[in-house]
């Protein structure tokens, strides 16, 4: 079964004991792809090296999506009250999941609109 994946070069500065050395070195990259089937095959590999990236095609997707969503939030008064009631009964990256936005994009609207939000680390805490 053999696989064909692109493999890219790049040109980059060589470190040795965490000194830099003299020249430039060459850097291999598999690409997401590769690494993310890799994974899939191996299933019992350690959980700190079980990371799924994505290709440039998928980032590019993804970041159209959610640019399609932001455009699609509209910010009316009806909204802002919810958001108001709502930043004290979940965390921000569940109100960012329901309205299929960013957790950065909530935070914009709440400093945009002086919608006052819970402390760093309130929802740690309460949720315990």
């Amino acid at each position: 079964n053999d696989i064909e994946y692109e493999l890219r070069y790049k040109k980059s500065e060589s470190i040795i004991n965490e000194k830099k050395v003299k020249g430039e070195s060459w850097d291999l990259a598999l690409g997401a792809k590769l690494f993310n089937e890799m994974i899939r095959n191996y299933q019992f590999s350690m959980l700190r090296k079980r990371k799924i990236f994505e290709s440039p095609e998928e980032k590019s997707e993804r970041m159209r999506q959610t640019c399609i969503d932001r455009a699609k939030l509209k910010i009316t008064d009806d909204f802002l009250e919810n958001l108001k009631k709502l930043v004290w009964e979940m965390p921000l990256y569940k109100i960012a999941e329901k309205y299929s936005i960013s957790n950065s994009r909530i935070t914009e609207i709440c400093k945009k609109y002086e919608i006052v939000k819970p402390q760093i680390g309130y929802w740690r805490k309460n949720l315990n």
